[in-house]
């Protein structure tokens, strides 16, 4: 580990505030501690797979240790009301995680997906209908998930102990604040973070329950439930989001701190993704800033509003109640096809409900779409649209900021306190019309 001498050193050399890195420390999660399953940490220290273990690495805790940060990636997922609990793990993140010239992080993977546990492996890849690996050079990573031996969903804390390890996460961690250093939305979460009130699980039951009465569905249509004690397959509608589940991930996502702002990879065109925003929103929108309530505000239909703007389309101000009406169905089926309508494959585009809409009302965009899918890959799309989105979401933070307005970024919306809804709506109405994008907040 670096001393305080060589720490200040180190951000001194990279143009970095040493002050403010000291203030983010008391918000975040501690870098030498992991979230794993629950027995993980104990079967891994079973004697009879040392051997086993000492072909990953001739230091057996840091081989251990190793495990657990794969075993760390897949918690997370458990928390998600998704029936298959998938999570797409790509081998840049793993080789970072587990360094090694000679493919330690490949050898993890390998440990990891040997029976040799009561006769299950700990985690699970994901086989396409070939029976293969669902993986693609450049477009898709391969896609892993805890086994039935963690279905519990209980989690414990892990401390990182090998000295060597710890350098590395330190390495990695200093380095990610060096990256993000000129990421105003990084900048703004974390100054942000220090004036948030969280609510407390009262307060989220209570909200849940009157959310409830009200038949409350999240963007994706489905419906908020609260088990007490029954069991998910005892429910017929499995289009589902369970409190119980969501009081999971919040407490992983804030309970040791918040995650350090993540800034995502060119295929999702930039994205930050922390803590606040990877929580459910019913819960997100309970959270105070000075103390004060927040209002989520949101653009209207960004996403084919920026198809429109980056393909040549013709059409302004495109809504999901529009579309509902052109094609008589129900809004939350557009709405929910819509989240996934333009990254998918031209031939899945085509068996979607809104491709008659674009062909019809939209047939050049639509053309201009499909031949960049063709010409370079079929998620080109949403890398473009997310690359704009960040690009307006990046602006509208920074005049904000300039007039002393702190955001929550929430990747197409911002959460802000009520007290400035009317200054918030008006600058990113200012910001996507100067863009050249028809669309605005509602």
């Amino acid at each position: 580990m670096l001393s305080i001498n060589e720490e200040f050193q180190y951000f001194n050399e990279k143009d970095c505030n040493y002050k403010e890195f000291l203030n983010c420390q008391k918000l975040l999660k501690d870098i030498n501690t992991l979230t794993v399953p629950k027995r993980s940490v104990r079967l891994l220290s079973a004697k009879k797979i040392e051997k086993r273990l000492l072909k990953i690495s001739s230091d057996k805790l840091l081989a251990v240790e190793y495990c657990l940060v794969f075993l760390s990636n897949l918690v997370h997922i458990e928390f998600i009301s998704n029936n298959e609990k998938w999570k797409s793990l790509s081998s840049k993140v793993l080789r970072e995680q587990i360094p090694g010239s000679d493919g330690t992080y490949k050898k993890v993977i390998e440990f990891l997906l040997d029976p040799i546990f009561s006769f299950s492996p700990l985690i699970e890849v994901k086989l396409n209908d070939r029976e293969t690996e669902t993986y693609e050079v450049g477009a898709r990573s391969k896609q892993y998930r805890l086994s039935s031996l963690f279905f519990s969903n209980k989690v414990e804390i892990y401390k990182i102990s090998n000295s060597y390890h710890k350098k590395k996460r330190l390495d990695i961690y200093l380095t990610k604040i060096i990256e993000s250093k000129n990421n105003l939305i990084v900048t703004n979460l974390l100054n942000i973070y220090p004036k948030l009130t969280l609510p407390v699980e009262n307060e989220i039951l209570a909200e849940a329950k009157r959310l409830v009465k009200m038949k409350y569905r999240n963007g994706k249509g489905k419906k908020l439930t609260i088990l007490n004690g029954r069991k998910k397959t005892d429910l017929v509608d499995q289009q589902r989001i369970y409190l119980e589940d969501s009081l999971k991930l919040f407490r992983y996502l804030t309970e040791n701190g918040f995650k350090y702002p993540s800034i995502s990879g060119e295929r999702s065109g930039g994205r930050v993704y922390d803590s606040i925003n990877m929580m459910p929103r019913f819960i997100r929108n309970l959270i105070k800033i000075d103390n004060e309530k927040t209002i989520d505000i949101d653009f209207k239909c960004l996403h084919p509003n920026l198809a429109v703007r980056l393909y040549g389309g013709t059409k302004k101000y495109i809504t999901h109640e529009l579309i509902k009406d052109k094609l008589e169905m129900e809004l939350n089926i557009v709405k929910e096809e819509h989240l996934s309508f333009f990254n998918k494959k031209t031939q899945q585009m085509k068996q979607s409900v809104l491709y008659s809409y674009y062909k019809t009302n939209e047939p050049t965009m639509l053309k201009n779409i499909i031949a960049d899918k063709n010409k370079n890959n079929y998620k080109i799309t949403s890398q473009k649209m997310f690359d704009l989105e960040v690009k307006i979401m990046t602006e509208c933070i920074n005049r904000l900021n300039k007039v002393g307005i702190d955001v929550l970024y929430v990747f197409d919306a911002l959460l802000v306190k009520c007290s400035n809804q009317k200054a918030v709506e008006y600058t990113m109405n200012q910001v996507v019309s100067e863009m050249g994008i028809y669309t605005n907040v509602g």
